[in-house]
């Protein structure tokens, strides 16, 4: 059995039941990518970790790998992000953010800067959710350029 530690910060995407009283969980990390792992007890209200539950929360991580698969040894919450709960179109925005994430991040060389837009897409959305409008077209619009798909100007046909 295989006993590697990875230490890493990342943001909780989504938080999935798995099992009885488990959750698997998409983060987001700088260095990584999306990595899914494995939230033992985290279902349980009880649990020290039952913050794990609740996706968009940034956390330093403690993860075990064991057969192929990680798990959270221990994590630390550095943002909670929680004004994104009192307004239902800051929720639903963030819930858009992870999922285009999800779609489009993986693994790639962008995993570094999407991980930076992200924190800060999140943060804003939890201290100011009334501006969940201008948070969005400007999360969407950065996503695209680092994916290599914004619009460039500079070659339009009407202005040359």
């Amino acid at each position: 059995m295989s006993s590697n530690t990875l230490t890493v910060k990342g943001i909780i995407l989504t938080s999935d039941e798995y099992k009885e009283k488990d959750r698997l969980l998409s983060i987001l990390t700088a260095e990584h990518g999306i990595l899914r792992v494995c939230a033992k007890g985290t279902g349980s209200s009880k649990s020290k970790n039952s913050f794990l539950s609740i996706p968009y929360v940034l956390c330093d991580f403690t993860l075990t790998d064991s057969h192929g698969f990680w798990y959270v040894k221990d994590a630390l919450i550095i943002e909670s992000n929680s004004g994104i709960m009192s307004s239902l179109e800051a929720m639903a925005v963030a819930s858009h953010m992870a999922e285009l994430l999800e779609k489009s991040v993986f693994q790639s060389e962008v995993s570094s800067e999407a991980y930076k837009l992200t924190v800060y897409g999140y943060y804003a959305l939890g201290i100011n959710p009334h501006k969940y409008a201008v948070i969005y077209s400007a999360f969407n619009l950065r996503l695209l350029m680092m994916s290599g798909f914004a619009v460039e100007y500079t070659h339009c046909n009407h202005c040359s």
